[in-house]
């Protein structure tokens, strides 16, 4: 199982820790409830919210492949919605299309540290296990980040 940690600004001044996990159905009683948890359980194609009334699924979600044929769904229905091409969670309500993700970015690389291209690019950040580099253009080499407040777990 995978977990990434964010905080995000949650109204004026108040920020909302929220907590992504990737993990199978096997893996979700050894996650505790906590509200800001955001599971995505792949073997069932679940999403997990944790709040603080426990746990809510969400396994009813349409995927389309295009944006455009989100566009051109006649009557959607309150609900959640995924597109193929862009990567992105949507959700439904009354007249209103809301993003829940973004969309993924060039930026963030997941590669094996052997497999790091000769050359990188400047603002990509690689990661490469626990290990997170960046290019220096100007010494043409990577530099290891200093990843100590990121934390990731696997169970």
């Amino acid at each position: 199982m995978k977990q990434w940690n964010f905080i995000w600004l949650w109204e004026v001044n108040n920020l909302a820790k929220v907590t992504y996990y990737l993990t199978n159905s096997y893996n979700l009683n050894n996650i505790e409830v906590k509200p800001g948890n955001l599971i995505f359980c792949e073997n069932t194609k679940t999403i997990y919210l944790d709040s603080v009334n426990g746990r809510i699924a969400y396994d009813s979600i349409m995927v389309f492949e295009t944006d455009a044929d989100r566009y051109n769904l006649v009557a959607p229905e309150r609900g959640f919605y995924y597109v193929e091409e862009t990567k992105v969670l949507w959700r439904y309500d009354e007249y209103n299309w809301s993003p829940l993700t973004e969309p993924p970015t060039k930026n963030v690389i997941f590669i094996p540290k052997n497999e790091l291209p000769q050359e990188g690019e400047a603002a990509v950040l690689y990661i490469c296990g626990k290990d997170f580099y960046i290019w220096n253009n100007e010494e043409h080499q990577y530099e290891k980040m200093n990843a100590s407040e990121i934390v990731w777990n696997e169970i």
